[in-house]
């Protein structure tokens, strides 16, 4: 891309006019008929007077000096007799000045098809239904930038606040009192007991740190598929368990499940549900898209056009054709914004498996779930059992702990169910992988599909403020809180409609103060953009009867028909930029109804017109959303850091692991 934008530009500075430009010959053509030197059709000098061609009227913009000592020398006409006298014809830039198409399309289209190839597409997340969703993606980025900018800044914001706190293990409510004594008792042992205690210590907190970063990690992950109904609280039960249980504390009487009296059973549903963690968050570093660097190259690329395009237009070289070209600059810089925020909300390559991964694990934390909370039985004809039936379920059997995978067996042998959990196997594929309750839909992370994608925010809500190690009090913690979007989204929301809009009425002010001054084609189609672009947003922040996660079918598709509505006009925007369409006689006009023929450096002239204000204002206002952009980029994702940047060997789950392993194959 970048040698093909050098190509066009040395192409564009030894390409010369074929034709001259149209409305510099009716320039000329005026003049000679106002001088008497030459008569067009009915027009001579004195009809050209009484027909009403000629503008003698006020022109806004003009400086009131300039306007009464030489407003009379200061050729201006109406639409209809510029197009009496010039034609009704479009002024192509190919037909005209092929090297100013050429510097267009090097400046800007380039450099914005770079930006487009480096978004991450739905083709790579699907084995089917690759270009319709990847047309859809494409609708709601350029669509709607306000409602897919939303989108993704609140999901970097729920991974900010996943990653404060796992990094941030006080914060979370789950360090109690037993298990502070415990680690004054191992601090205070250690002048006695030597090192030993202390390097235990310091694993401990490791292990736990460790797990706190998988957990939060894999909700992260989670919350960037579709809620495709209700969460129920079965579900969000065994997600909590799942993923608070390996570093819960395991202080008998101090937030451990109610539903077990089992101190043993406890200790090893930690051991399993922590190496299950273990194995989810290490396939998803492992499918974690990576290449964050190199797309920076494209947004730089877009940053030179953007300087060039200000040379050129501040330049003596410079014409309104070029402050135009700078305009629709501006008008998509909310591009490389949307871009840089993409690839730093980090997401699976392979969704559909990052998805299967989901469903097997919740089935396998399910069964943790259900064996840990399960009475041990009786064996009647054990001779070691001593106990009588009354004192069942206080009976602490012996459970091996050995480096043995537990597998299920095709024919389980009696009471071999009280030693194991009913692991996930090959046989329940067609129950688990194929069932569409299953709350998690498809992936629709970084702005692909209208929704509120609010897991990680509520389930972190429900760890913070939900019952110590209650995940089911929890779980009803965080099923309130995805009733509704929080403040943070509507902040979000609003900030993200507040970059958009800054840079459509920059490039708005541009194109409205070239003269003739007033709202034309090309400020007219960027208020039309502008405003087809916000009706997808308006919609989304519409109240929502069921969950918000899962609009109804209706705004689905009245979303979509706006969003390719707006594309298709940005496209033409687009094209109209490098091809002249819009340069005739009724767009020139404008709503004023008149026109001139003057080139930029009489307008930028500050005793004639002074639009060089108006144009400095709006490529200041233009760029600073970029910068900001570009530092809190790199301030969110040093923040998000710590949750995919761990050890290699804390990665990986052990060489022998005490939980079936099946489900990662």
């Amino acid at each position: 891309m970048p040698s093909l934008t050098v190509y066009l530009l040395v192409a564009a500075s030894w390409w010369k006019s074929v034709v001259s430009d149209r409305f510099d010959q009716c320039k000329i053509r005026f003049e000679r008929i106002l001088n008497g030197t030459e008569i067009y059709g009915p027009f001579n000098n004195k009809t050209i007077l009484s027909s009403g061609i000629i503008y003698n009227g006020p022109v806004q913009g003009m400086k009131p000096e300039f306007a009464k000592t030489s407003r009379d020398k200061f050729l201006t006409v109406t639409t209809d007799g510029c197009r009496a006298i010039c034609g009704n014809s479009i002024d192509w830039y190919w037909s005209s000045d092929v090297a100013l198409t050429l510097s267009i399309i090097s400046n800007w289209v380039l450099p914005i098809l770079a930006l487009l190839a480096a978004f991450p597409f739905d083709s790579i997340h699907k084995s089917h239904g690759r270009f319709w969703g990847t047309m859809c993606a494409l609708f709601n980025w350029l669509g709607s930038p306000q409602l897919a900018l939303t989108t993704i800044t609140f999901s970097i914001y729920q991974n900010v606040i996943c990653s404060q706190a796992a990094t941030t293990g006080a914060s979370n409510g789950f360090s109690t009192p037993d298990r502070q004594s415990m680690e004054a008792q191992a601090r205070g042992n250690a002048d006695t007991t030597g090192a030993s205690n202390s390097d235990s210590a310091s694993d401990l907190q490791l292990m736990e740190a460790q797990a706190r970063k998988n957990a939060y990690y894999v909700l992260c992950c989670m919350s960037q598929y579709r809620l495709q109904h209700r969460m129920d609280l079965d579900f969000l039960e065994a997600l909590i368990y799942g993923l608070i249980t390996p570093f819960r504390d395991m202080t008998i009487g101090q937030g451990q499940n109610k539903s077990s009296l089992n101190p043993a059973r406890q200790e090893k549903a930690q051991q399993w549900t922590t190496e299950l963690l273990e194995g989810m968050a290490s396939q998803l570093r492992v499918l974690r898209r990576r290449g964050v660097y190199p797309a920076f190259l494209s947004i730089l690329l877009f940053c030179i056009a953007y300087a060039i395009s200000l040379v050129m237009a501040f330049a003596n070289i410079g014409d309104r054709t070029t402050t135009h070209s700078l305009a629709v600059g501006i008008l998509f810089s909310w591009l490389p914004n949307l871009l840089l925020f993409a690839i730093i909300d980090r997401n699976p390559i392979s969704a559909e498996r990052s998805r299967t991964l989901f469903i097997r694990w919740i089935w396998n934390v399910k069964a943790v779930k259900k064996w840990e909370s399960t009475r041990d039985p009786v064996h009647p004809g054990d001779p070691q059992n001593t106990e009588s039936l009354e004192n069942t379920e206080y009976r602490l059997p012996s459970l091996d702990f050995g480096p043995r995978p537990q597998h299920n067996d095709i024919e389980p042998q009696r009471f071999q169910d009280s030693t194991k959990p009913h692991w996930w196997a090959q046989t329940n594929e067609q129950q688990s992988e194929r069932n569409s309750e299953f709350p998690l839909g498809e992936f629709i992370g970084q702005g692909r599909e209208i929704g509120f994608n609010g897991l990680a925010d509520a389930v972190a809500h429900g760890i913070r403020n939900g019952p110590r190690d209650d995940s089911l009090l929890c779980a009803e913690c965080t099923e309130q809180r995805l009733r509704s979007r929080p403040g943070s989204w509507w902040w979000l929301s609003l900030l993200s409609l507040l970059i958009v809009w800054l840079e459509i009425s920059m490039a708005f002010m541009i194109s409205y103060n070239i003269p003739t001054v007033g709202v034309g084609c090309r400020s007219g189609s960027y208020l039309i953009y502008g405003c087809l672009s916000t009706i997808p947003w308006l919609i989304n922040a519409l109240p929502s009867s069921g969950n918000p996660g899962n609009p109804s079918k209706w705004r689905k598709r009245v979303t979509m028909g706006f969003c390719m509505l707006s594309t298709l006009w940005l496209l033409f925007i687009l094209f109209a930029a490098f091809s002249g369409i819009l340069k005739n006689c009724w767009c020139r006009g404008g709503h004023r109804g008149y026109l001139d023929f003057e080139n930029a450096q009489f307008y930028r002239d500050k005793n004639h017109f002074d639009v060089v204000t108006y144009w400095r204002v709006a490529a200041v206002v233009g760029a600073f959303p970029m910068m900001v952009s570009l530092l809190a980029a790199w301030t969110v994702l040093r923040e998000m850091k710590p949750l995919w940047q761990i050890p290699v060997p804390s990665n990986l789950p052990g060489r022998h692991p005490r939980a079936d392993a099946t489900w990662l194959s």
